[in-house]
């Protein structure tokens, strides 16, 4: 058995008992799954995938709630997606943990541009919405 001794090579086995973690391990093991599914995230962003960047975004607030990188994301593909409260939560979130970051800074003025544009919006349906009924109302 070149390269494994008997007991790593036991404890590989199907039906081997399962080996004990320590802390240190479990700490570097959850840092990794972070590191990746944060860098998941951002592979997906370039690609507009906007309901994966959720989805990784997710898996690394399991793993640590309080990461700005992940609640940024996040919060950009909720911008990206609509979900203009959901954003707004995660984008502040991130802004509180990582005051200093630009990212976040120029995330929350595309929001606050896309918030103006919807009520834009808003404002005109309505408006819209109301003038069709004044009309309709001249016609009885």
């Amino acid at each position: 058995m070149s390269g494994l001794d008997q007991s790593q090579y036991a404890s590989m086995m199907p039906g081997a008992p399962a080996q004990k973690v320590s802390e240190a391990e479990k700490k570097e093991i959850n840092d990794t799954l972070v590191a990746c599914y944060n860098n998941l995230a951002a592979c997906q962003i370039k690609l507009s995938n906007w309901p994966r960047v959720v989805a990784s975004a997710n898996q690394v607030l399991k793993l640590t709630p309080t990461n700005a990188k992940a609640l940024y994301r996040r919060g950009m593909a909720y911008r990206e997606l609509n979900e203009l409260a959901k954003a707004e939560s995660d984008l502040t979130k991130a802004d509180e943990l990582a005051p200093g970051d630009n990212g976040v800074k120029l995330e929350l003025a595309k929001l606050k541009k896309r918030y103006a544009e919807y009520d834009k919006k808003q404002k005109k349906e309505w408006a819209g919405l109301f003038d069709r009924m004044a009309k309709n109302e001249e016609k009885e």
